[in-house]
């Protein structure tokens, strides 16, 4: 376990629940076990106040507890690599006892990684998953999936698009609707799943083309529980001529956190053009607005692919909406759930965010403020890395909203180190882009992105619009 002195106050909580998901172990033209889906890692942070920290697996009391003491604003890192098998949910289809819970006697962050960073894979598929705590728990999903990358054919075991489940409480009966063919179920009939506390389901594509990916999928419980999904490997085509296919995914958050009004800042993503926004609709006759005009309707489970064409988008829906941002560095691609900009006018965010530098590759930092607030950040202490000038308006939101690109440098956060975004007067959102070009080597691998940011509980007041644009196709739609 490793410890790196900070504090943090980003998606807080004292209890997590986490379905990891089955990542593909190796390429057929590597030996197996090169370890794409190794380290598996915990990141852990506390604030103020010291936080003991268990870690179980109430359906597998195999796995025993892990119990961790973590100092006032400090970050530690629990490597679960030794009960990868024990971890990642596999098989489908098949109810299993693989489901995490972290508690902790007083408020932390925890994020789950998988680093990917054995030789001589050395982080070809890693990506973040922001476990979100309470905000995480609801009793019905709509499943957002990107749909133009399939998944690359050339590993063991083969990559799929899926999501998985996790109970938080025992007998709870789940019902998952899938939008295309999962192992074991055909699309759009409803099945029951029942699972106990800690207990596991993973419903996983039968194709891997980008059409047959899973958008839009709906699960309901009666209980409360916890979804993660992942597209494993998507394939960004080739770069440096190698093959660049990145894991994409991320912690889902309920209906009742779906929101109205987003700004996605663009990654770094340039050999897939452009970036994507995916959108899914929780009710039917959802009106999208992206970046003032391009208004279209979709119904419930219905997917609006938005183009992310600028430095940031402003997009708003009439009625709740879930968004997945896939974007990334150069060819790699990674994916984050962003939360909704405002609740009833009030800047949703945090006011510290904390975070673990992973390799030497590449590392940048995604901000998102009310404007009146730029000129109040500090990282890890010092007001010179984050300042005004680093910042524009975000379009169509009349100069209430800005954002920042940040890249950090090796010398102003080292392979390895915590670092610390805080703003002094206010609240923000971050979202860290994290990988891809080896400064040694100059060679791709792969990128993490997360989105670090409070997802509240919240009806926000809508924008009202009454144009919408007929004979566009939308994913989910089965009516063409």
């Amino acid at each position: 376990m490793l410890f790196f002195t900070t504090s943090i106050k980003a998606q807080t909580d004292t209890e997590f629940w986490f379905a990891a998901p089955k990542v593909s172990e190796t390429s057929i033209f590597l030996p197996f076990g090169t370890g794409f889906n190794i380290p598996i890692l915990l990141r852990m942070s506390t604030m103020s106040s010291a936080s003991t920290v268990t870690i179980t697996q109430p359906a597998n009391p195999a796995f025993g507890s892990r119990v961790i003491t973590i100092p006032p604003n400090t970050a530690a890192t629990e490597d679960l690599t030794a009960n990868i098998a024990s971890i990642q949910n596999f098989p489908p289809n098949n109810i299993n006892n693989w489901g995490l819970k972290i508690t902790a006697t007083s408020p932390i962050t925890v994020y789950y990684e998988v680093s990917s960073l054995t030789q001589p894979c050395n982080g070809c598929n890693p990506e973040m998953f922001s476990l979100k705590g309470r905000n995480a728990l609801g009793t019905s999903f709509f499943t957002p999936f990107q749909n133009v990358l399939n998944n690359g054919p050339e590993y063991l075991p083969t990559p799929f698009s899926a999501f998985d489940i996790v109970a938080t409480q025992n007998a709870t009966t789940v019902t998952i609707t899938p939008t295309q063919d999962i192992v074991g179920h055909l699309a759009n009939i409803p099945f029951d799943v029942v699972l106990n506390e800690g207990q596991t389901y993973s419903a996983q594509a039968v194709s891997q083309l980008a059409a047959n990916h899973l958008g839009g999928s709906k699960v309901t419980s009666d209980k409360p529980i916890a979804v993660t999904m992942k597209d494993d490997l998507a394939d960004g085509g080739t770069f440096y001529g190698g093959s660049c296919d990145d894991l994409i995914g991320d912690q889902l958050i309920p209906v009742n956190r779906f929101g109205y009004n987003y700004a996605v800042v663009k990654g770094y993503l340039n050999t897939i053009a452009p970036e994507k926004a995916f959108i899914v609709a929780s009710e039917d006759n959802t009106t999208i607005n992206v970046a003032g005009s391009n208004l279209v309707t979709i119904n419930a489970g219905q997917t609006y692919v938005a183009d992310i064409t600028q430095p940031a988008t402003y997009i708003t829906s009439t009625k709740p909406t879930i968004l997945l941002h896939m974007s990334g560095f150069e060819c790699e691609t990674a994916g984050a759930i962003l939360p909704p900009l405002d609740c009833n006018g009030e800047p949703s965010g945090s006011p510290q965010v904390s975070f673990v530098r992973s390799t030497n590759q590449p590392f940048f930092a995604n901000i998102l403020v009310r404007t009146t607030l730029v000129n109040n950040f500090l990282f890890n202490g010092a007001p010179s890395v984050i300042t005004a000038s680093n910042f524009a308006i975000v379009p169509n939101t009349n100069g209430a909203y800005s954002f920042a690109r940040i890249s950090l440098s090796l010398a102003q956060l080292p392979e390895g180190a915590s670092g610390l975004i805080d703003n002094t007067a206010g609240v923000f959102q971050l979202g860290i882009i994290h990988g891809g070009e080896n400064p040694v080597t100059l060679l791709n691998t792969g990128v993490r992105y997360a989105y670090f940011s409070d997802f509240k509980n919240c009806i926000p007041t809508p924008f009202t619009a009454t144009v919408t644009t007929t004979g566009i196709k939308c994913f989910g739609d089965n009516n063409g």
